[in-house]
């Protein structure tokens, strides 16, 4: 029955394939990184980059790119842009170019998670899970209260197939964030994956509470209690 449940890491590119601009409950940027305001003798990186921000909010990546590109022009040492330019290459599948910038952005700030944990996330959709472990923890090294770094390391451990250290990393980003049913659903998987079919049928529920309409967590709490093999309850 183990293999009815298996951990699943389809979910790890979701932070950076929308460019880190739909997944509130996995990257939160502080307010200064997401726009500047520029003054009388600045010159236009910031308008490009600003302008850059909410073509990418828009979901107009390619304009985005153009944009953040234009900041960069202006200003190259500018890592605030080179780290959005590389949510915005990630978003059109371009991995190795967002990769390339928040490397980047990274040489440029001395400590700055956001790009770890955007780095950690471009490894892991190219299954490049070393990697992908190593950001994480740099991410977290740099900013311990940070639960999507947490939730996404526990997720590259499990491709790893360490369940314990995933678990543990599942448990932190729990206790970091109150609702978080992204990280229950996952504990729910590694639990399912190590044969405790209580432990995985109480973490999809939990799951499920904190968000009703959760197709995945269902049919996860529903492998769980066939594993255990308890009666389905009836419609």
């Amino acid at each position: 029955m183990k293999s009815h449940l298996r951990l699943r890491m389809t979910c790890l590119s979701v932070a950076l394939l929308t460019g880190g601009l739909g997944a509130a409950q996995e990257h939160r940027v502080p307010a200064a990184e997401l726009l500047a305001w520029p003054s009388p003798q600045q010159d236009d990186a910031v308008t490009h980059y600003n302008l850059g921000y909410a073509l990418s909010a828009k979901g107009d990546f390619d304009g985005a790119i153009v944009e953040y590109r234009k900041a960069i022009a202006q200003r190259p040492s500018y890592p605030e842009a080179h780290m959005n330019l590389g949510r915005a290459l990630g978003a059109k599948r371009d991995l190795d170019g967002a990769i390339a910038e928040f490397r980047k952005a990274i040489a440029q700030q001395a400590n700055y998670p956001e790009a770890h944990y955007n780095l950690g996330n471009a490894f892991g959709v190219k299954s490049d899970f070393d990697g992908a472990i190593a950001e994480f923890r740099k991410a977290i090294a740099e900013r311990s209260n940070y639960p999507g770094a947490h939730l996404n390391l526990g997720r590259a451990l499990g491709a790893k197939r360490d369940l314990d250290g995933a678990i543990a990393e599942f448990r932190t980003a729990i206790a970091q964030q109150a609702n978080y049913p992204e990280a229950h659903y996952n504990l729910g998987n590694a639990f399912g994956v190590k044969g405790d079919f209580d432990g995985a049928i109480a973490e999809f529920r939990t799951a499920i509470a904190q968000r009703p309409d959760y197709p995945e967590a269902q049919a996860g709490l529903d492998r769980a209690i066939e594993g255990k093999g308890e009666p389905q309850p009836q419609p």
